[in-house]
């Protein structure tokens, strides 16, 4: 739990901890235009560890090789114009570490206002799982797909309003791909809140960003609960596991495509 400006607190942000270390983590949303985004590293080993940073989820020819000393921290501010291109972040790392970013914001002359932080993924998924999501009056929901396998990746997403009915949108995303999906190109979904379930037919990494606000001061961006970490909690928790449940110990089943399924335009990852 962070909070900044001793004189004017007006932010805050908090995030869970992080269970365990991964030699891999993945960043899809490459930030907003206007933040200072921040990447933050920790080494819990008592040995040198040594990382891979590539600035693109899908090229791995552009990564940089990075250290961090025994039991010790390492900031990565990542360059403004990140924000107004479709990349994603990858570390990986010959020693598990844990990773954290940080989004901070200034607005009218007070910095910062307004931020974020939040852990990545340690790995893309099939499925993906949202609680949260807004798309009515200040609040805008998006949502960041990225692509790092070489298969495509059929993609369906069903949003899950509080009137128990729920919207599908059915999208392809390519190798090599990012695809950002508002709220707002998702049919029937406006004045509604929601959940959202992630379906890929190829691993994909997803993320949502929540913004907020008459002029969007605020904000959140989370990846998403993947299957397997749904499945490993519910494993550990007798009580809370229903054996009835289609998910409680399989795979999800991929849903029959559409024949003319509607196709967001996909951004390439250059």
């Amino acid at each position: 739990d962070s909070q900044w400006n001793p004189d004017v607190l007006v932010g805050g942000s908090a995030s869970a901890g992080i269970p365990a270390a991964s030699r891999d983590w993945y960043f899809a949303e490459p930030g907003r235009l206007g933040q200072r985004e921040f990447l933050l590293l920790l080494n819990p080993n008592n040995a040198l560890a040594t990382f891979e940073f590539g600035l693109q989820l899908t090229d791995r020819k552009s990564a940089e090789l990075l250290t961090i000393a025994p039991n010790s921290r390492r900031t990565i501010e990542l360059p403004a114009e990140l924000a107004a291109t479709p990349n994603g972040v990858h570390f990986h790392s010959d020693l598990p570490l844990v990773a954290e970013r940080s989004t901070y914001r200034d607005y009218e002359q007070i910095s910062p206002v307004e931020g974020d932080n939040s852990s990545g993924a340690t790995a893309p998924s099939t499925t993906w799982l949202f609680a949260e999501g807004a798309c009515f009056g200040d609040f805008d929901t998006s949502f960041t797909l990225a692509n790092a396998g070489s298969e495509s990746a059929h993609v369906w997403m069903t949003f899950y309003r509080d009137d128990a009915t729920s919207v599908t949108k059915v999208i392809v995303l390519e190798p090599g791909r990012i695809a950002a999906i508002p709220c707002s190109s998702v049919d029937g979904l406006y004045g509604s809140s929601f959940s959202t379930e992630v379906l890929s037919s190829a691993p994909i990494m997803a993320e949502r960003t929540i913004v907020f606000g008459p002029n969007g001061e605020g904000g959140t961006t989370s990846a998403g609960v993947s299957f397997e970490q749904a499945i490993g909690e519910a494993a550990t928790d007798s009580s809370r596991r229903s054996d009835s449940s289609p998910r409680a110990n399989t795979k999800p089943i991929m849903p029959t495509p559409t024949p003319t399924p509607t196709v967001t335009p996909i951004r390439p990852a250059n």
